[in-house]
């Protein structure tokens, strides 16, 4: 019996204490599992010294007094290892879309704050939630992010109008300044925290006055949400209107050419290739039917693009307006700095694409078509009349099938000693407003500005908008569900199975 009652206890110990390591919080399972084992430690000590009495009772005090010893080291170990456990803090985030881990986009901006942001929550301190999870893993995550929640009585009368309008019960304090948090996702939240804490370093042109993609335009075809990318992201941007310049202003870094209806000048093209060989950057996107420019620069640096468009009904988007010209690619360099982080798990969409071609072991693809993919003439036209383009392609891709290179990049030293990039995509509707929020589009298109800007350090994927079904558990009543589904069943089955062993032992 003492052995049988020792056992017991042992399992009730191991699973009282792995609750409340898992929980973090000492449950009702847990402290019965607790104050159970407590239980059958006393009682198996007290009947391992009933037994000794029976058998030799001139050692039962001796026996006792061991048992007792036994029993109170018992206690301090558990009792130490209790302690042990509630200062650790693991913590496991089982939702499908990572709802409760932060990117690494996100970690890299915290990781790199240099101003202190003091975030004031609105809500009742004693009670947790999703939100108030997701605000706290930036706490931690940072040592200038200082998270501080209050009752909505607590806040001051303008402050509390804010909240009372609705929206979030999140507000950022920085520098003298306030922002609402329109709302509390982790995407928003970081977004805030980069207007506080992103500083303008590197300025982007974007040319004019050949019909390009308007920087400003709020239609589905301008770049607005581009332009706000950028700035949050701490990045200035303008237009420039090149033909009344003669030359590219020292303050553009980076040559944005997004598109272009109608040919540049011919002075405009020599201001953009004595810009690039003096270290400067390019970021050009093409169109099919709109000429490609600046032409002659990329041609000598080994890009180009076909006259035409890919298609591929396999992995088109959903709800095109011609069937198979919206692909959802997924093929990427793992190599190559621009795309890191995206992989055949992630898609962008591309719309209307021009397939490129790469001339020479300078140019370098990092994101590709499938091979269901195939490219289709303007009208219907053949293949074979692709003139000079299709000099040096692949067999393959002379017959109008895929993969395809739809972004490529080149770099290279100047005769100045700097090094100048410059980086071709055949589309840019995947940039415009319509698309630039879909899947990794974003992404991809931010990757190749921080490629230019020399930052590759700051290549990540951002947090995603999920809208996902999940379960309405917390992470506290999900780590009760795991502990009663995880630890009660094979506590059952252990306790069944010593009963089983006892009693057989007994016959």
């Amino acid at each position: 019996m003492p052995g049988f009652l020792f056992s017991l206890a042992c399992v009730a110990l191991v699973f009282g204490l792995g609750g409340v390591y898992l929980t973090k919080h000492p449950g009702a399972i847990a402290i019965g599992n607790l104050i159970t084992a407590a239980a059958l430690f006393i009682g198996a000590v007290i009947a391992s010294t009933v037994s000794v009495r029976r058998r030799h009772v001139g050692l039962s005090r001796r026996a006792l007094g061991m048992a007792l010893l036994h029993a109170a080291l018992a206690v301090i170990v558990m009792g130490g290892i209790l302690l042990a456990s509630s200062r650790l803090t693991p913590e496991w985030d089982f939702t499908k879309p990572r709802l409760y881990t932060l990117s690494d986009f996100s970690k890299q901006v915290l990781k790199g704050l240099s101003v202190d942001i003091n975030a004031v929550y609105a809500g009742n301190p004693a009670v947790s939630g999703q939100e108030r999870i997701l605000i706290e893993r930036f706490a931690k995550a940072s040592k200038h992010f200082r998270l501080k929640i209050v009752t909505p009585d607590e806040l001051g009368p303008k402050l509390a109008r804010q909240i009372e309008r609705g929206g979030s019960k999140l507000i950022l304090f920085c520098g003298g300044r306030a922002i609402k948090v329109p709302t509390i996702t982790e995407r928003a939240i970081i977004q805030t925290v980069l207007d506080f804490s992103m500083r303008a370093d590197t300025t982007l042109c974007f040319l004019t006055g050949h019909g390009e993609r308007s920087l400003h335009g709020m239609g589905a075809n301008g770049l607005s949400s581009l332009q706000g990318l950028l700035e949050h992201e701490g990045f200035q941007t303008t237009e420039l209107m090149l033909a009344t310049r003669p030359a590219v202003p020292e303050e553009c870094d980076i040559v944005v050419v997004a598109a272009p209806e109608k040919k540049l000048l011919p002075a405009e093209r020599d201001r953009l290739r004595s810009f690039v060989d003096h270290g400067g950057r390019l970021l050009v996107f093409a169109e099919p039917g709109q000429p490609l420019e600046p032409a002659t620069t990329l041609s000598e640096k080994g890009l180009s693009a076909l006259n035409t468009w890919v298609v591929d009904e396999a992995s088109s988007l959903f709800g095109s307006k011609a069937k198979g010209t919206e692909p959802i690619v997924n093929r990427f360099d793992r190599y190559h700095p621009i795309v890191q982080g995206l992989s055949e798990k992630t898609g962008v969409i591309f719309s209307g694409a021009r397939p490129l071609v790469l001339r020479g072991a300078d140019p370098q693809g990092f994101v590709y078509t499938n091979r269901t993919s195939r490219f289709e003439m303007p009208g219907g036209g053949e293949k074979e009349g692709l003139g000079e383009e299709a000099a040096g392609m692949p067999l393959r891709m002379r017959k109008g099938l895929g993969p395809f290179p739809l972004g490529a990049s080149v770099q290279w030293k100047t005769k100045s000693g700097k090094e100048a990039r410059v980086v071709l995509f055949g589309d840019v509707d995947f940039a415009t407003n319509r698309l630039i929020g879909a899947l990794y589009n974003e992404d991809l298109v931010m990757g190749a500005v921080y490629y230019l800007a020399h930052r590759e350090d700051r290549i990540r994927v951002r947090p995603k908008m999920e809208d996902l079904y999940q379960s309405p558990l917390i992470p506290e009543r999900t780590f009760e569900a795991f502990h009663s589904l995880a630890l009660l069943i094979p506590e059952a089955i252990l306790i069944l199975g010593l009963i089983a062993w006892y009693r057989r032992r007994r016959l």
